[in-house]
């Protein structure tokens, strides 16, 4: 990635409303760099969700279950964690892997709004997702 990042820019992906780096060093210092951060609404996740197939969630949550995770749905204090609000996260999850691939985004900030609340599930396991494991 080095030599990519001299030759072009390296392109960051927010859903939030200013980035740490940006707020430390301001696009007038990461520009010349050839960093570019690129701020999205997260009603996008939400208007891209609709596209995402029941095929795409139905692998995806295969793969969680089958390699990386186990699930304790309905326990005590957490009886609306269910599957579909798993498969809900996971809609967001490759709704924003689609994005980031579409505007070629390098990293991604993530900071699940609080407004989201009554429309979306929290954001915590999808964003874990883009994590890379150990």
């Amino acid at each position: 990635m080095g030599p990519r990042l001299w030759r072009d820019r390296l392109h960051s992906f927010r859903f939030a409303r200013r980035s740490p780096l940006s707020r430390y060093f301001g696009p007038r210092l990461l520009n010349p760099v050839g960093f570019t951060e690129h701020k999205v609404d997260q009603a996008w996740i939400i208007n891209r969700g609709k596209g995402i197939e029941e095929k795409r969630i139905d692998d995806a949550l295969a793969f969680v279950k089958g390699k990386i995770v186990t699930f304790h749905y309905g326990e005590e204090d957490a009886e609306d964690f269910d599957e579909n609000a798993t498969r809900e996260q996971l809609r967001d999850y490759l709704a924003v892997l689609d994005m980031v691939t579409e505007f070629k985004a390098d990293c991604l900030g993530w900071q699940y709004q609080l407004g989201l609340v009554p429309l979306r599930p929290p954001s915590d396991f999808a964003e874990g997702l883009f994590r890379p494991l150990p």
